[in-house]
């Protein structure tokens, strides 16, 4: 069940915490607040991939008890290789085995086939997860109880689109949940501004972008690529942003806070602060299990690490040749930047306008790579890039220009989505402390409360009156 549905967020949603804070205020009832949570979640989870699909799941969770029990007492080497490799099996099989037996059937003219298998909703995520679980427990970590190992791996707000939390973080910040009405009341505001940010912006984005790129077989000129380029730009920042708003907001609710999973990542000025404040908990879990293990900064050859973690990083995306480039890329931006900067040879460094000029050159990279990263396949990413170059000089007739595409409402929210990824991070610091003073007096409650009930329930008419769209991470 998707968190920007009308059933979770006007029936599912009231329910779950009543139930759940009831549970909170009896001595008696305290103690099945983790059992319902544990129910509640592969419910949720059931009913958006499948009974069946839950079932696989709580087995999973099971095995996953299992493996991580004979791993902590017996600190095997070779059975931890064994269940690594059994667990990132249905990884393979539903997403990459397709792809490996296309390639090769293009490569030696073969017509082998596995099958049309759809991939369960968020596999890469519950994959990453039960290995956190294995390779922590591995390492010393306490295994958890039934029920809590269960929850890790089943916790509704994270299953499906992260952020991605290692058993070492969860056990230790879940033992320490409390409930609080500040807390309640944090997330809460937290979880509207996510509903507001993938109903009103990433949405709109998603509709704009997907009207440009099915009219480019029809003909469309370079200014409407460059827009729709900003369009997913600003699409899958909102969508996925906005879905981790989600997520963190139902946990402080629940009583635990996980770590920011972005931080203004349209500020960055080179490829490297980019991965440092996009998909935090990617990066973290990226660097924990592989990056660290194959030698990070201290064994072997650096270069080929970080390259090593950006292909990795890129096929975990999809099983998509336009994703592997994408990793590729972005793993030679980062080699070749370390590389500079191990020989200093930048002059700007220090300077206000160097800094500028690199946050413009790694913008247009970001820019360009996530053209890459949404288009639906690499042949489709080839043409985009055709048009850019050559449409000025093609002789196919023109039925679409930019003037089209680029409507007033939709100038509107590119320019709030601009502004409002970048403003927090860069107001002065005078002018925060202003605004935080403010907010705690009983006129900037009731105003910021206003705003942001006036915006959710244009959230709220924003979803009414478009069709659904689901989150773009609940597919890997």
């Amino acid at each position: 069940m998707s968190f920007t549905i009308a059933e979770f967020l006007f029936l599912g949603f009231s329910v779950f915490f009543a139930i759940y804070y009831l549970l909170l205020r009896g001595k008696k009832t305290k103690k099945l607040t983790e059992p319902f949570l544990l129910v509640t979640s592969l419910a949720v989870y059931s009913v958006g991939a499948g009974w069946k699909t839950g079932l696989l799941l709580a087995l999973t969770c099971l095995l996953t008890k299992w493996a991580g029990d004979l791993l902590f007492h017996s600190h095997s080497r070779l059975r931890l290789a064994v269940f690594v490799t059994l667990a990132l099996c249905p990884l393979f099989l539903f997403k990459y085995l397709n792809f490996l037996l296309g390639t090769l059937n293009t490569v030696l003219h073969t017509a082998f086939s596995a099958g049309d298998w759809a991939a369960p909703l968020g596999i890469s995520f519950i994959t990453f997860s039960v290995l956190s679980y294995l390779i922590d427990v591995y390492r010393g970590e306490e295994p958890g109880s039934m029920l809590s190992t269960g929850l890790y791996v089943l916790f509704f707000p994270k299953i499906l689109s992260g952020p991605i939390v290692r058993w070492k973080e969860f056990r230790q910040k879940w033992a320490l949940r409390c409930v609080s009405v500040d807390l309640t009341e944090q997330g809460a505001r937290r979880l509207m501004m996510g509903f507001i940010k993938k109903a009103v912006l990433a949405d709109s984005f998603g509709v704009a972008a997907t009207m440009i790129g099915s009219s480019v077989p029809n003909g469309v000129d370079a200014p409407s690529i460059v827009l729709m380029g900003f369009c997913m730009m600003f699409q899958i920042y909102f969508d996925f942003s906005g879905y981790s708003d989600i997520a963190l907001g139902l946990s402080n609710m629940l009583g635990v806070s996980w770590k920011e999973n972005f931080h203004f990542p349209y500020l960055s000025t080179s490829v490297s602060d980019f991965w440092r404040r996009w998909h935090i908990s990617l990066g973290s879990w990226f660097r924990e299990y592989v990056y660290i293990p194959l030698g990070g900064n201290r064994r072997g050859n650096v270069y080929v690490n970080l390259f090593i973690v950006f292909a990795l990083t890129g096929i975990w995306h999809g099983a998509r040749w336009n994703m592997v480039l994408w990793g590729c890329l972005n793993g030679l931006a980062v080699m070749a930047e370390r590389k500079i900067a191990r020989h200093k040879r930048s002059t700007m460094k220090n300077t206000r306008c160097g800094t500028v000029i690199r946050w413009l050159f790694t913008m247009v990279f970001v820019y360009f790579s996530w053209m890459l990263f949404m288009a639906p396949n690499l042949g489709q990413a080839l043409q985009y890039g055709r048009i850019l170059l050559f449409s000025p000089y093609a002789s196919t007739a023109l039925n679409f220009t930019w003037q089209y595409f680029l409507t007033p409402r939709l100038l509107v929210l590119l320019s709030i989505a601009g502004v409002g990824s970048v403003l927090p991070a860069i107001v002065p610091t005078g002018i925060k402390e202003k605004l935080l003073q403010f907010r705690k007096t009983v006129p900037g409650y009731w105003i910021e409360s206003a705003l942001l009930f006036a915006l959710l329930v244009l959230a709220a008419l924003f979803m009414i009156n478009a069709s659904y769209s689901p989150f773009l991470y609940f597919q890997y």
